[in-house]
């Protein structure tokens, strides 16, 4: 599936019709659309819109505002337009089909009708509406984006840490891998049979046994009754723990401003004040005993190559006079004998004397001139290693030295800067106790959590077994009974139909878990800084527990994770689980490294964003994708747009360009 554009109409910040069309990838284009706004200014809206549009009443958003949907729609309406005027969102999508694609035209509105708020959905297929497929869209839209699983694909990664947070496997996961597994589909045939058993029960009320059925019935409604209640009180805690978890960021946020950091760690500052002073005054050190040697020479280099060839001619000259002597005796030896014996002719002997006479004569003449210079040998090969070498190795020494020594000396100003800064210690103090006082309450939240869930497990269990004797007891009056035929016929086929899915799931969890838990291993591998951290992935068959084992087979806890690493973990299940569905969707991250160290950044940016999907809309403040970690993935990104937040009028626009940049296309 393609999102070919987004229109929002009097939605929530965004007054009158803001629009942007996302990029997907081509041999022209990167995958990636990059959305950038400061906190505040409507950036989730965007997701919420298109989760709206798509799942209506059933969106995530709806669920999470605890509130009704007539309710949340109200609250989506521009402040500054009429009720009755409403909001709407539209959606382009291109569907693939058997052949091709279709264009698919969404617009879900709505606006105040006599007391409530209502919506209405309008589609047109290619340019033409279609009635019948807006009457059965919740249907067409849970075949081509099951909202079990969009989730993996439409998430806002601030929240989804807490897949990562605690020991166990968060229910939204686990859904989510029963969707994928089709397990969803299994419960859902379970249940209708139970619905089935309970219609055919009736027919069984005077026989023996009857009464042991009702009481187990009873028994069930109640755990079931209980179970719904565990489960809202665990999704409410979560909400607690969001928002508690938010506020402590926040707080955070003000306490490194009021220089808390400071406060805390004024003596690892002094300490590192003292060993960068220190550092400093060994690389001056350095640096003069650099300059006592043959660092100055580097100044009159030119000079120097001079030197050198007046020298290589003084070597000349030298060698030319001790020559001289012996040549003219070696000539005069050669020509008395060859006179002598008159073995040559003697016009030969002449011209060779005359030769003789020239070539000493040129050496003669250098052996005249005057020395400049009178450089030893090894004064020779020194300064030749100067001109040829030594000059480089010594300019990469002094640029070395200089280049440690402005770091070291940027850094020691740095922490002197934050020495000298004035602190209000009441203040810092104060916060530091709301601070802590917070960090015990989300504690407390996230015990009482896991202590809730196990609660939550031992009720699954106690509702397994009642299920079983009912079961047993179903089958015992069914043997007993010798009328009522259909009703027997029709239980016993029913739970022996039962006990086939639960066989046929467990079966096809055991099949296929390993495929899951294989494409999660390979995106945590992906994303990782630590390569060596984790050596696999395993997901439990029956309780869908997510667990993570050392190259030595040792299982690690998740605690054990820093958080930067849990944010990776809880990325990579989502992006392992996307890989596994093998559904083309477009992949939507809202505020996607708030909490991503430096290196875990890079990860991010340079694995993960490129490759997600055919097509990446990113949802970025101006701290998260921008200098370093906008670099590396240029060439991948092919829109941007900025949200324009006005002050005045209290809302927002969107325009193409970026934090950094205004082009249209390409960063």
């Amino acid at each position: 599936m393609i999102i070919r554009s987004i229109k929002l109409e009097n939605f929530g910040l965004y007054a009158d019709q803001q629009y942007l069309e996302p990029a997907v990838r081509t041999e022209d284009s990167g995958p990636i659309t990059l959305i950038g706004g400061l906190n505040g200014c409507g950036k989730t809206s965007l997701l919420e819109a298109i989760l709206l549009n798509l799942y209506g009443k059933r969106s995530p958003f709806v669920y999470e505002r605890a509130r009704s949907y007539s309710a949340y729609l109200d609250s989506l309406i521009h402040r500054g337009v009429s009720r009755k005027e409403g909001a709407a969102v539209e959606l382009e999508l291109m569907v693939p089909m058997e052949e091709g694609y279709t264009l698919l035209r969404v617009r879900r509105s709505w606006k105040s009708a006599a007391v409530r708020v209502v919506d209405r959905l309008e589609i047109w297929r290619d340019g033409l509406e279609d009635k019948h497929l807006a009457s059965n869209w919740d249907t067409y839209v849970e075949n081509l984006i099951p909202s079990g699983i969009s989730g993996l694909f439409f998430f806002d990664s601030e929240k989804i840490s807490s897949l990562a947070e605690s020991g166990g496997t968060s229910e939204s996961v686990k859904a989510a891998i029963r969707s994928l597994l089709g397990l969803d589909l299994v419960d859902r045939l379970i249940a209708d049979l139970n619905l089935v058993i309970k219609r055919y029960q009736g027919f069984l009320n005077d026989t023996p046994g009857a009464e042991k059925i009702e009481v187990l019935e009873r028994e069930l409604e109640e755990l079931y009754q209980k179970k719904r209640r565990l489960k809202q009180e665990i999704s409410d805690i979560a909400n607690r723990l969001e928002q508690m978890q938010k506020d402590l960021r926040q707080q955070e946020n003000e306490y490194l401003q009021l220089g808390g950091t400071l406060f805390q760690n004024r003596e690892e500052l002094q300490q590192e004040q003292r060993e960068l002073r220190e550092k400093l005054a060994s690389l001056k050190a350095r640096m003069l005993t650099l300059a006592a040697g043959a660092l100055p020479l580097l100044l009159a280099m030119p000079l120097l190559k001079i030197v050198q060839t007046s020298a290589q001619t003084d070597e000349d000259i030298r060698r030319a006079r001790t020559l001289l002597p012996a040549l003219t005796a070696r000539d005069k030896k050669i020509i008395t004998w060859l006179r002598q014996e008159g073995k040559v002719d003697t016009p030969v002997v002449n011209a060779l004397e005359e030769f003789l006479r020239a070539d000493r004569a040129e050496l003669e003449a250098i052996a005249s001139r005057k020395e400049y210079f009178s450089l030893s040998p090894v004064a020779q090969g020194q300064l030749a290693d100067l001109i040829s070498r030594g000059q480089f190795t010594l300019r990469n020494q002094v640029k070395q030295l200089l280049a440690v020594y402005q770091e070291t000396q940027d850094r020691l100003d740095f922490v002197n800067q934050y020495i000298h800064c004035p602190v209000d210690q009441k203040i810092i103090s104060r916060v530091l106790i709301e601070l802590s006082e917070k960090a015990r309450l989300i504690a407390e939240l996230q015990h009482q959590q896991q202590k809730l869930q196990k609660e939550l497990a031992s009720l699954d269990n106690a509702i397994n077994q009642a299920e079983q004797k009912r079961k047993n007891a179903l089958k015992k009056i069914l043997e007993e009974c010798e009328s009522l035929d259909d009703a027997k016929r029709t239980i016993s086929l029913a739970l022996r139909s039962q006990d086939t899915m639960r066989t046929f799931s467990r079966r096809l969890a055991e099949q296929k878990i390993g495929r899951l838990a294989e494409a999660i291993t390979e995106a945590l591998r992906d994303l990782m800084e630590k390569q060596d951290l984790i050596s696999c992935v395993r997901i439990h068959p029956e309780t869908l527990q997510i667990s993570l084992y050392d190259n030595t087979g040792l299982e690690i806890p998740k605690e054990r994770l820093s958080s930067g690493e849990k944010q990776m973990l809880a990325i990579a299940i989502l992006w392992g689980l996307a890989r596994a569905s093998g559904r083309e969707l477009p992949v939507i991250i809202d505020t996607p490294m708030g909490r991503l160290d430096s290196s875990h950044r890079m990860n991010f940016v340079n694995n993960y964003l490129p490759n997600a999907s055919h097509q990446v809309i990113v949802l970025s403040t101006d701290t998260e994708i921008i200098g370093a970690t906008l670099e590396p993935i240029k060439n991948a990104i092919g829109r941007c747009y900025l949200l324009h937040y006005n002050e005045v009028h209290k809302r927002t626009f969107i325009k193409e360009g970026y934090f950094s940049c205004q082009k249209e296309a390409t960063v």
